[in-house]
């Protein structure tokens, strides 16, 4: 391309959809003017009786057309011109003046569609996006309904171009040392005109200091009508290579010249780093012995549900990294280009994940775990045949240029991988990934349930959703020449919500129709299940790593819980982003070199209850003390647990490494007492862009006299903004709250805390939010400042 503006802003939009408001006069003057990317699922009520039911978190599907009116930039009325959608969920079509220009009918893959030949150039053009999410259950998740991803407007010559993803960067390779590299850039040229063409190509590489380090230029004659695929080698000495500890990237500019005169450019970052997988020792990145710490990650961000920005991105992949994480999975389908670029940067490691069905629908209830619903979710299995190669081709074509990408995984759970017709599929997936991208294996993430092991061998690395050691042992058996991953693993988690700990022997009455669903609670009070798989995982030097289900709770599938749970209990850290206990366990055991120790309770309990008291460390030893009395040490092997008769106060631990006195780390709880203060405190606390996506998380917490967290009860919280922005969302990660993410500006506090998301606004200034909760109240201003241009 040689041009891309951002085409997010003013669209108009409505629920509901008519034919006629796919024509170019058609009046959309009453409708909702907003800016993209946009989900309106998750601007509404939860609704107990909407056909999305628990696994579409209650909320709406429905039907939405979208509609914009443009002009052409002067400078390119004369140019090929193309919308490029990052994503719309789903089933979409878009009209350009009445004219049918293309759609897609998955909604979690990116598209380019061609509009040129309907604009008109010296005109106002209109362009209308019908987005159908109507047929439901759609999804075994929440997925949003809209154009929940970027749009941009772009424009090429009419000769000659790169296509979009034409230009692919094999700087992931084994031929990487830091010494020496040698890689490729094998790219397509398109000549569009009806003649002969010598083009001049060049390539500019610099480093993330904006030095050059490469530079090269030749000529390339083509002929009328040719697509031709190039490849020129490219050789650095002392490169600087990319790796979760040092995420360095370079940039690449490659014009195309035809007379002397730029007529396409394409840029990206890339990063230079070689992976090699062994079956017995397991991945090594660089050269050195790299464990996956892994989470798997749905794409929803919670309160904004799947209109993510890149912000909200980088906030969560801060969080899973310091608590140790160096991988994520992207559960079940394609992510964002915002979420990849955040990975690039910041240094994590992608298991990039395409299907979640091929030609079989898969079951979403009834399970004995709660749910009550028989029903197959409408979501791929339907057009797996007609869509799965262009999708799968698209998906792999728009990743394979990011480094943090080091393996592609082309379903989850997969019905057909425990039968004789799996094998084929497998077979054609796999081969369509390697025809698009050569330096980087493939996976399957497969159940233990009678899977088939010679449709496993079809796949360059076996992965394997929850086996136990024993299972971990059998595979490796089985299967000794190729390498393993444990694409999904237990967390270490409790099934209760987020702030409930209960009496030693009490279950919860959530008053679920199911009786199963509080059996499947209590299974996992212990938090051992998750503390075995890990262990079991680590001890064997074959298996690389895994991915935790999940690193965030996720909107949808509440299992086991029925309305109003609209959210997962899965994660380690909440919707909101807060850690859980289960958090500090993987911190502690992915990052030994810092000793800690987690209390896994609140102190908030009725007098003479007897407690099951739960500690997490990565520490030997573990004293515990109820109000300064020693309760005694106990052998920790990453948990341990007292049983203790509640008396109002404090509740602490002392941890001590290698059997000494010395303390290496504590952790106290305490009994709650009034609110007192109320604290707001910002995530990034830098100046957001007016008119831009940039996103402000704020913390609010609620502390009592003495300064200690007021974890129960539940507080409600009033949120207000002034000034340069607007509130974008509230949540406190609580999976059962009724109150709706972004129609309300209220909140509860669960487990002492809750969340308020700003956005700026248009203009630059100063905003100011304030909070209220009882007689507490705090402020906080936030300052917003032009983009530079």
């Amino acid at each position: 391309m040689i041009a891309s503006f951002d085409f997010n802003k003013g669209w108009k939009f409505i629920r509901g959809f008519s034919e006629e408001m796919l024509a170019g006069n058609y009046d959309d003057s009453s409708w909702r003017t907003l800016d993209l990317p946009h989900d309106w699922s998750i601007e509404n009520d939860f609704d107990i009786d909407s056909p999305t039911f628990c696994r579409g978190a209650w909320l709406p599907g429905g039907m939405g057309c979208y509609r914009k009116r443009f002009t052409l930039p002067e400078d390119f009325r004369n140019h090929d011109a193309a919308l490029y959608f990052g994503g719309i969920y789903r089933n979409s079509e878009i009209w350009v003046n009445g004219h049918y220009a293309g759609g897609r009918e998955w909604g979690f893959i990116s598209f380019e569609t061609r509009i040129g030949k309907w604009l008109d150039p010296g005109g106002i053009n209109v362009v209308a996006v019908k987005v159908d999410n109507s047929v439901q259950p759609s999804c075994r998740w929440y997925s949003g309904s809209g154009i929940y991803r970027n749009v941009e407007l772009v424009f090429s010559d009419r000769r000659l171009e790169i296509p979009r993803w034409g230009m692919y960067v094999l700087a992931c390779n084994e031929n990487i040392s830091e010494k020496h590299v040698e890689f490729y850039l094998k790219y397509e040229l398109h000549n569009k005109s009806g003649r002969r063409l010598k083009a001049m190509v060049s390539h500019r590489i610099k480093d993330a200091d904006g030095a050059a380090v490469y530079e090269y230029e030749a000529p390339h004659t083509l002929g009328t009508g040719m697509m031709v695929t190039l490849a020129d080698t490219v050789r650095l000495d002392h490169p600087r290579l990319w790796s979760p500890e040092s995420p360095h990237l370079y940039r690449l500019q490659t014009n195309i010249s035809l007379d002397g005169r730029v007529i396409d450019t394409f840029e990206c970052n890339f990063g230079l780093r070689s992976v090699i997988f062994d079956a017995d020792k397991g991945c090594f990145l660089n050269g050195r012995h790299c464990r996956i710490n892994g989470f798997a990650l749905h794409a929803d961000g919670g309160a904004l549900g799947s209109a993510v920005s890149k912000k909200s991105y980088v906030r969560q992949l801060r969080i899973l990294k310091e608590f140790g994480c160096n991988a994520v999975r992207t559960a079940h389908n394609p992510p964002g280009e915002d979420f990849l670029e955040a990975c690039d940067e910041l240094g994590l490691l992608v298991l990039d994940e395409a299907f979640d069905e091929w030609q079989e629908p898969i079951r979403i209830g009834p399970f004995e775990d709660g749910e009550v619903q028989t029903t197959y979710a409408r979501y791929y299995s339907e057009i797996f045949d007609r869509c799965s190669k262009q999708d799968l081709t698209d998906f792999v074509k728009r990743d394979r240029n990011h480094p943090s990408v080091f393996m592609w995984c082309i379903g989850n759970e997969i019905p057909q991988m425990h039968k004789p017709t799996g094998g084929a599929i497998a077979r054609r997936l796999v081969e369509t990934v390697h025809r698009h991208d050569e330096m980087r294996p493939v996976t399957s993430a497969v159940t233990m349930d009678d899977f088939l092991h010679e449709n496993i061998d079809c796949l360059d690395i076996g992965g394997y959703n929850y086996p136990r050691g024993p299972m971990m042992d059998m595979l490796h058996a089985k299967h000794p020449g190729q390498p393993m991953i444990l694409t999904e693993n237990h967390s270490v988690r409790s099934m209760l919500p987020p702030g409930m700990y209960l009496p030693f022997g009490e279950r919860p009455d959530f008053g679920y129709r199911h009786p199963g669903a509080v059996d499947f609670i209590m299974r996992h009070a212990d938090l051992k299940l998750g503390v075995e798989q890990d262990l079991s995982a680590a001890a064997r030097p074959y298996v690389m790593g895994h991915f935790v289900w999940t690193g965030f709770d996720y909107l949808g599938e509440p299992t086991p819980c029925d309305w109003p749970a609209h959210s997962s209990f899965y994660g380690v850290f909440t919707t909101a982003g807060f850690p859980k206990d289960a958090a500090y366990y993987y911190r502690y055991m992915w990052r030994k070199e810092i000793p800690g120790v987690r209390l896994c309770t609140n102190w908030d309990y009725r007098p003479g209850d007897k407690v099951e008291v739960k500690v997490l460390s990565n520490c030997p030893v573990v004293e515990l003390f109820l109000n300064g009395r020693s309760l005694g040490a106990k052998a920790v092997h990453a948990i341990a647990s007292w049983l203790v008769s509640f008396e109002p106060g404090e509740l602490s631990a002392k941890a001590y490494r290698d059997n000494s006195n010395e303390v290496s780390a504590t952790d106290a709880v305490h009994t709650s007492g009034k609110p007192a203060v109320l604290r707001l405190t910002p995530y990034f606390g830098t100046a957001m862009k007016a008119g831009s996506l940039d996103l402000e998380y704020i913390a609010c917490e609620l502390f009592d006299e003495a300064g200690h967290p007021v974890r129960m009860p539940m507080i409600p919280v009033a949120f207000r903004i002034s000034g340069a922005g607007h509130i974008t969302g509230v949540d406190n990660g609580y999976p059962m709250e009724e109150m709706t993410y972004q129609r309300s500006t209220a909140c509860r506090t669960c487990d002492g805390r809750c969340l308020c998301i700003v956005k700026p606004g248009q203009e630059a200034g100063i905003l100011l939010l304030e909070a209220e909760a009882g007689n507490c109240r705090a402020s906080l201003a936030l300052r917003t400042e032009e983009q530079q241009t």
